[in-house]
């Protein structure tokens, strides 16, 4: 358990650096506020649009299992809506046809170190 630097309640927490840069110093958020946070990218960090249909980019997954991506494999996934909602009706003609030209976008919570051999 930690405390949230957002709602200060102490819960379980993933630490984070809000997609800023290594080194950058961590803090703790509860699921809660880590969603909420991730989904304007912490106000620091542009999301953006995918740019084919000119949507802004959103969370891959529910917030549950963002959370736990979040806690597993430091990665927070976004996708372009219309690809999600194939994604959520198991289109899988639909999700072929989006995946090669629609945007997604992968992101660390805490920033590799750039002089590690495997960095990028």
């Amino acid at each position: 358990m930690s405390r949230c630097v957002r709602c200060q309640k102490n819960r379980e927490c993933v630490q984070t650096d809000e997609f800023g840069h290594f080194g950058d110093p961590l803090k703790s958020y509860c699921a809660e506020c880590f969603v909420h946070e991730v989904k304007s990218g912490f106000h620091r960090y542009e999301i953006g649009d995918c740019t084919v249909c000119q949507q802004p980019l959103v969370l891959q997954y529910d917030d549950e299992e963002t959370f736990s991506l979040a806690q597993d494999e430091g990665l927070v996934h976004y996708v372009c809506p219309e690809l999600k909602a194939a994604f959520l009706q198991q289109n899988e003609v639909d999700i072929e046809r989006l995946w090669d030209s629609h945007d997604e976008l992968i992101l660390y919570i805490i920033q590799p170190d750039p002089m590690e051999p495997d960095f990028g």
